[in-house]
């Protein structure tokens, strides 16, 4: 937890300092997984650095998600698995290419995902929790003319031990 809050204390600083020389943009996301694991929502800030370059920290937090995993007639027999993660994303994107009415950007950071499970059944419950550090590649299209816009994101993220593909839509302002 003290490497996160380090990591979160640095992202913090980045943007505070940028976003005293640019125009810093806010944003939010619904992030889905292909393989139907989770769903995300996030929130973000992109902070130009110079022209096509920018620092894009990023926060994204699950649904929870109850399945059951052994389905008994008896519901007192079940199997239920509860799990929820976050991840907080630190990013450098650069415009591939850029003008009022699109923006298209490819990107890279570090990552941070932290996942709590829980398991119940009858011989009583269990529960972990487990962090990872890694890292991201990602690529965007931003549409529409205005300052609201629109954007669809697919991002690749690389933990110690798994790989995992989601792809967002979301909105900066």
């Amino acid at each position: 937890m003290r490497k996160f809050k380090g990591f979160l204390l640095g992202a913090v600083l980045v943007v505070g300092t940028a976003s005293m020389q640019a125009q810093t943009r806010w944003g939010g996301r619904v992030s889905f997984y292909p393989d139907g694991s989770f769903t995300t929502v996030g929130l973000e800030a992109v902070v130009p650095l110079r022209p096509g370059l920018a620092i894009n920290p990023n926060f994204e937090i699950s649904n929870t998600k109850d399945d059951t995993l052994i389905d008994f007639p008896n519901d007192d027999l079940d199997l239920h698995l509860k799990s929820r993660f976050w991840t907080g994303n630190l990013d450098l994107t650069y415009d591939l290419f850029s003008n009022d009415r699109s923006q298209f950007w490819i990107g890279a950071g570090a990552a941070y995902s932290r996942a709590h499970v829980e398991i119940e059944g009858i011989a009583g419950s269990a529960e972990t929790n487990d962090s990872r550090w890694g890292g991201n590649l990602l690529a965007g299209y931003a549409f529409g003319s205005g300052r609201v816009k629109p954007y669809v994101q697919a991002k690749e993220t690389f933990l110690s031990g798994s790989n995992t593909f989601s792809a967002g839509l979301g909105v900066r302002f």
